[in-house]
């Protein structure tokens, strides 16, 4: 017999021959590197196949049904869903996929009962969040925002997505759909169509532009600029048949392009705010063509994708963007940003809506935003809807959604969005509804059940004394609303107790310092108004005095530069700070702390325009003050309460990874105590060094371990300071053990 087919013969026999057990693990091996990789299609392939070694496997059941959750088929992945759940000790994460496969299928009421269920089991904060949604969703079954949404007669069986309107009559697009010139491969590449007067579009060709990235990837969405002589494009490797959402994994960076009378592009330029370790896309132009509006997961954000925007300055773009912040941001992910003068539309997988992603509406004010809105149910649906854009002379646009259409509900299509004819009195030819010409309005603010408007109610909590379980009163407690930033000071009474006014399911940040005793940080996530006692029973570890420093005084201010009017915040604090720390921002103007409530804001001013402001806010951010923003004084608030000393000469900071930064024990950093450990922000502390923890009482102390030197320890509870911690302190090893310096 021929050796090759002899051999041949002999590796099927060992394939053949594997223990069951082994090839069930080979597929799991197999699906659980292809779900890393995003390989969505060919995870269900391996998963298929180890369910036939083990069909009752619960692990494979779930990890199926994530992956068809990820390519948009909900109504198979929730019967591997179901079919997981029949093992008690399913994961917390498959909980959560499971619900928001519900949710997408509009089966609120199912997707609430799991989100409870997560919420006990894992996290309280996301699932109560989710609670709040899918009651969220139900209210807004009937709510329109006065249009409704129209299938488009260019959509494909492949994906058509990041619809823009380059000028009046055209429509461009991204589309998937095969081309013979092509060979068949199937890319995403923009098209163009005209618009008929009714709305309609003739067959759409492909947008001829001059430009072939030479790294193999695709382009879209594009957008023009108003002037239309620049174009600002995605780079993706966008997969067709997954979902075009952050969580599929796509990689995305930003690029720009002049466009000359033929509309060919050139000088294809990289924008310079991106990053080898981040994706930014979605890009699109302000209505000046001077800003560009995006979305990016860069560190330093609230989580997942922000939107951002860009300024020009002078031939080039900002390369240090500006967060728009929480009203529009969250934790989780926000994207495809539109700007139409009035009002700024993204979509967001965090807001409350109806599943999937959902478009809002942020009112704008000074170019800041101040209030959002939800779309309601034309706009919106329980999948994935984006990429929305209008046209405000014709008062349409369109939205991007994978919803249940002329593509199955697998991929993504292009709707027509046009104003419901309920709008208009025909009788007497008199708009009756809402004025649409700046867009949809939406008659629901977000997050705000119609049904049940947020009150606030007052709760209650009490401090203790961890060692004599004695009240602890006069301390002072800050609640900050976490979506707003919204602050509210209260005090403990003879009892201990403190009472505070809030909104029911709704996340805050409790801060409490009393003198004596250690600061305590913890979050608390409101229910119903029943639970007037949600702050609980907090206990205060006590703490050692420390005299005052000459460093801790205040001196004198310098003379000051000419007043403006604009300044920049770097830091809020619940301490006083030590003035030395923020010396490197003296090149930037004049530091200053103003007290507000028990808050001590740090600030550099005097600026005579925004502008200036804003280069300097710029720079702040460069130095490390990463939440560095623009700030304008009321008239009579520019005295500052306390002034920097002269400059003094710079000192190079040692960082972490510097050479002889020794780990020997010798001093620690105290960075908290906490009766929840799992409210410490461990990712905000990884980089001052190795993290130890030990348990004291009821609390559990968190610190900075194994630092060899005085001056580290001064470096690492300075940059503490500097992230946000509030009081760190140093700790150095005696014969007592480790003691307060």
């Amino acid at each position: 017999m021929n050796k090759l087919i002899r051999s041949l013969l002999c590796g099927a026999v060992v394939v053949c021959c594997l223990p069951l057990g082994a090839q069930f693990r080979s597929e799991m091996q197999a699906g659980e590197k292809q779900m890393e990789l995003r390989a969505y299609h060919l995870a269900i392939d391996s998963y298929k196949r180890a369910l036939a070694y083990r069909s009752d496997d619960p692990e494979a059941l779930a990890q199926i049904a994530e992956a068809y959750r990820m390519v948009n088929e909900l109504d198979t992945a929730r019967i591997y869903y179901s079919q997981a759940m029949k093992d008690r000790k399913v994961k917390a994460t498959t909980l959560l996929g499971y619900a928001h496969t519900l949710r997408g299928l509009g089966m609120y009421e199912g997707a609430q009962l799991l989100y409870q269920a997560y919420a006990r089991e894992e996290d309280p904060t996301i699932g109560n969040h989710f609670i709040t949604g899918a009651q969220f969703a139900q209210s807004q079954r009937e709510e329109s925002a006065g249009f409704v949404a129209k299938q488009l007669t260019i959509n494909t069986e492949m994906p058509e997505f990041g619809a823009s309107i380059p000028r009046e009559g055209k429509l461009l697009f991204n589309s998937g759909r095969t081309d013979p010139e092509f060979a068949g491969l199937t890319i995403n590449r923009p098209y163009v169509a005209d618009v008929n007067p009714d709305g309609s579009l003739e067959t759409p060709v492909m947008l001829a532009f001059g430009y072939v990235p030479t790294d193999g990837s695709q382009i879209g969405p594009v957008r023009y600029s108003p002037d239309g002589r620049k174009v600002v494009f995605t780079r993706n490797n966008f997969t067709p048949g997954t979902r075009l959402i952050p969580e599929a994994g796509p990689t995305l960076s930003l690029m720009v392009a002049d466009v000359n009378e033929e509309g060919m592009w050139s000088n294809v330029r990289p924008l310079p705010f991106n990053g080898n370790d981040f994706s930014s896309g979605y890009g699109t132009f302000g209505t000046d063509g001077s800003t560009i509006y995006f979305a990016s997961d860069r560190p330093g954000g609230y989580g997942g994708y922000d939107i951002y925007r860009s300024r020009l300055a002078g031939n080039d773009w900002e390369a240090v963007p500006e967060n728009l912040g929480p009203v529009v941001n969250s934790r989780g992910h926000e994207i495809t940003p539109f700007y139409n003068g009035h009002s700024l539309y993204f979509s967001s997988s965090w807001h409350h809506g109806l599943g999937g992603y959902d478009v809002f509406r942020a009112q704008m004010a000074t170019g800041k935003p101040i209030a959002l809105y939800h779309l309601g149910n034309a706009i919106n649906s329980s999948r994935d809807d984006m990429g929305f854009v209008f046209d405000r002379n014709s008062r349409t646009g369109y939205v991007t959604s994978n919803r249940i259409g002329f593509s199955g509900g697998g991929m993504e299509d292009i709707y027509y969005i046009m104003p419901e004819e309920a709008i208009t009195d025909l009788a007497s030819g008199e708009e009756t509804g809402t004025d649409l010409s700046a867009g949809p309005a939406a008659p629901t603010q977000a997050g705000v059940l119609p049904a049940k408007p947020p009150t606030l109610t007052t709760m209650r909590g009490y401090l203790t004394d961890v060692v004599s379980g004695a009240p602890v009163i006069d301390a002072d407690v800050m609640v900050i609303k976490k979506s707003t930033g919204q602050e509210a000071s209260t005090w403990s009474d003879s009892y201990g107790a403190f009472y505070a006014s809030v909104e029911p399911f709704t996340d805050y940040e409790v801060t409490v310092q009393a003198p004596g005793f250690e600061t305590m940080i913890f979050d608390v996530v409101t229910e119903d108004s029943d639970r007037t006692e949600i702050f609980g029973t907090t206990p205060l570890s006590p703490r050692e005095e420390v005299e005052a420093t000459a460093a801790d005084t205040p001196v004198a201010a310098p003379e000051r530069r000419a007043r403006g009017t604009f300044g920049i915040q770097i830091a809020s604090l619940l301490v006083d700070p030590e003035l030395a720390a923020y010396q490197n921002t003296a090149a930037l103007g004049e530091l200053n702390v103003e007290r507000d409530g028990n808050r001590r804001r740090v600030r550099v001013g005097y600026f005579e325009t925004r502008r200036e402001a804003e280069q300097a806010a710029q720079a702040a951010r460069q130095l490390g003050y990463a939440g560095s923003f623009v700030i304008e004084f009321a008239p009579g608030s520019m005295e500052p309460v306390m002034a920097q000393t002269e400059p003094t000469p710079a000192v190079a900071q040692k960082t972490i990874s510097d050479p002889g930064f020794v780990a020997s024990g010798n001093y620690r950093v105290q960075l908290g105590a906490f009766s929840r450990p799992g409210n410490f922000n461990r990712e905000k502390a990884w980089e001052l060094g190795e993290l130890g923890s030990e348990a004291r009482g009821a609390l559990t102390v968190f610190f900075v371990d194994k630092i060899s030197t005085l001056e580290q320890a001064e470096y690492v509870r300075d940059r503490a300071a500097e992230l946000g911690f509030v009081g760190p302190y140093i700790l150095e090893l005696t014969d007592l053990g480790y003691t307060k310096r």
